[in-house]
């Protein structure tokens, strides 16, 4: 796993020993017993994940872990899982509160100085607009602080992907122009760029723009410039390590919409990922050219 994965599992792992009786290597025992229990039990597992060590040390089966080696959790983080727990109702809960004490000090500061009650209600009603506001920004800010982003658990894959996880980046796009369909196609180099190592590929998923008819003059050109510019990049930058393609272009023909009156790409961007899921899984019906 990369380092800042296996440095979650270890802060995970200093949390459990502190929070309980147990020292750090107990608690690594424990968790190794359990992921080869699970492992022996593979069949039987309603949920994968439970053969990993982060399973127990940062994910789901934290808590009954938690309970199983009498982890006391301190009040600071009771609370913030209690909050977590209820977010919904947590979130909207505090920004209510926080609105009602701030619109309520200038009544209240009003109120010493014998403004009528009358006036005092139209001040708290104009008074909750900014108060709102400013009790969203707190709110955010302290859960922000308090909670913090939580990076997802990743494989370093340090000699890149291999063929047991070999990836398409897809990129769903329309062939308008010549020019555009060129910034596409260097979009996608640069994508290749960024992680050249490794059993993936990369395809744009293309429709041509809608029209009145199935096709229109200058479809066929355009769609074999597309094509010649990404021959061009298999021939710049080779094949996988398998020695397949590298660079994709997946065209789609025009059907005709009822409800558009119009000849287009089926259900358009979606649609480009859902027939392609179904053509990389051998549909023949798809309308891909």
């Amino acid at each position: 796993m990369d380092f800042i994965t296996r440095d979650r599992y270890r802060h995970g792992i200093e949390e459990l020993a502190k929070g309980s009786r147990l020292q750090e290597l107990d608690i690594v025992r424990l968790v190794i017993a359990k992921t080869d229990e699970a492992r022996r039990k593979a069949g039987e597992l309603s949920d994968w994940r439970q053969m990993d060590p982060g399973y127990y040390l940062i994910s789901k089966g934290r808590r009954a872990f938690e309970e199983e080696i009498g982890f006391r959790p301190s009040l600071r983080r009771t609370f913030l899982r209690a909050y977590i727990d209820h977010a919904t109702p947590a979130y909207l809960g505090s920004i209510v509160v926080v609105t009602l004490l701030l619109a309520l000090l200038p009544v209240s500061v009003s109120s010493g100085s014998g403004v009528m009650p009358h006036w005092l209600f139209l001040l708290g009603l104009l008074a909750l607009f900014p108060a709102s506001d400013i009790a969203v920004m707190l709110i955010n800010m302290i859960m922000t602080a308090q909670i913090g982003p939580r990076h997802l658990p990743r494989l370093e894959l340090a000699d890149g992907i291999p063929p047991s996880l070999r990836t398409v980046v897809a990129v769903p796009t329309f062939l308008i122009s010549e020019v555009d369909a060129e910034e596409q196609i260097k979009h996608l180099e640069v994508h290749y760029l960024a992680n050249p190592d490794g059993d993936v590929r990369f395809a744009l998923l293309t429709d041509w723009p809608d029209a009145d008819s199935e096709t229109v003059a200058g479809d066929t050109e355009l769609l074999r410039f597309a094509a010649g510019r990404i021959e061009q990049l298999n021939v710049c930058h080779g094949t996988t390590p398998g020695g397949e393609t590298r660079f994709y272009i997946f065209h789609r023909k025009r059907l005709w919409n009822e409800s558009e009156k119009k000849c287009m790409g089926w259900e358009r961007k979606r649609g480009k990922l859902h027939e392609f899921n179904r053509l990389l899984r051998g549909a023949g019906d798809t309308s891909y050219i």
